[in-house]
């Protein structure tokens, strides 16, 4: 089993908990009172204040990616999956009351990723579009990354270059560009890795990155990558999700975001058993739908 740093001292303060509710529990009646103090000193709870100021949506599009944050009536749209699921993302922003993105990222050019993100950009255009910077050894010839460059192009009104150490603010919430850092023939290993903090809590969001990119990105920000909610590289393949990635993250919370009965056998059994040596939470599309988290800059609690 991999060996896990103590983060935040939470292992020995649930210790506590544990013998504080013990010694409640002989009294026989628990107030709720201080069933709230106790989980609250954890920081671990089960529901948050109405002073939740981030929310983050990893939408359910099958065998795909596609996430949104929502802060203080703003909004930023991470990939939308294939390109029949354009209409679900759609009705989904909608319900949100979304009018414009303020940001939108396409983590790389693979149509489980950016399938419809033409389509999505025609009813919510985006002030700022982030996407990797492609070369001649990786650039596709694919209609569908041609249908997603020239909507870009019509409904961005500013489309930026991914480059790694960059960071940039929507209200509250800091986006923390950390990949990639190098050209790399697999699209895969260009996607857009991002680091998105709400005070204390922190998502990293990952695309399809895989073994080589996690490797550029712990050689140059090993000390930027700690957060609580990791969005699983790739659906969980096999080649992504490192042991050595999960030491430099130390997520508390996995979301794979996948297909239910997908060809391809995501997740896989290597992950899955990487991070249960490593004590996390796990969540997947495929047997709960859409996962919304949400954080009021201190504790992250799944919303029902």
């Amino acid at each position: 089993m991999a060996r896990r740093k103590s983060k935040k001292g939470k292992s020995s303060v649930l210790a506590i908990i544990i013998v504080a509710v013990i010694l409640l529990a002989g009294s026989k009646l628990v107030p709720q009172s201080s069933w709230d103090s106790l989980f609250n000193k954890s920081g671990v709870t089960d529901k948050l204040s109405s002073q939740a100021g981030m929310a983050v949506h990893f939408v359910d599009v099958g065998q795909g990616d596609c996430v949104v944050v929502e802060s203080h009536g703003r909004y930023m749209l991470i990939d939308t999956g294939e390109a029949d699921m354009g209409q679900r993302v759609l009705n989904y922003l909608n319900n949100l009351g979304v009018e414009k993105l303020d940001y939108c990222i396409a983590t790389h050019p693979h149509s489980d990723h950016i399938g419809s993100m033409g389509k999505v950009l025609e009813d919510y255009p985006a002030e700022k579009l982030i996407m990797p910077e492609l070369s001649e050894i990786n650039i596709p010839t694919t209609s569908t990354f041609e249908k997603f460059l020239l909507s870009a192009e019509e409904n961005c009104d500013e489309i930026i270059a991914a480059e790694a150490g960059f960071t940039y603010s929507m209200g509250e919430v800091e986006i923390q560009i950390l990949g990639p850092c190098d050209q790399d023939e697999d699209l895969n290993n260009m996607s857009v890795v991002a680091k998105v903090s709400y005070g204390d809590s922190s998502f990293l969001i990952t695309g399809d990155c895989s073994f080589d990119e996690e490797d550029d990105i712990m050689d140059n920000y090993y000390n930027h990558l700690e957060s609580d909610v990791l969005k699983v590289g790739h659906h969980g393949s096999s080649g992504s999700t490192s042991v050595d990635w999960l030491e430099a993250i130390e997520p508390e919370i996995a979301v794979i975001s996948v297909g239910e009965g997908n060809s391809y056998g995501h997740p896989t059994k290597k992950v899955l058993d990487r991070l249960e040596d490593f004590d996390c939470t796990v969540y997947r599309t495929d047997e709960m739908g859409t996962i919304v988290l949400e954080t009021d800059g201190k504790s992250i609690a799944l919303k029902s």
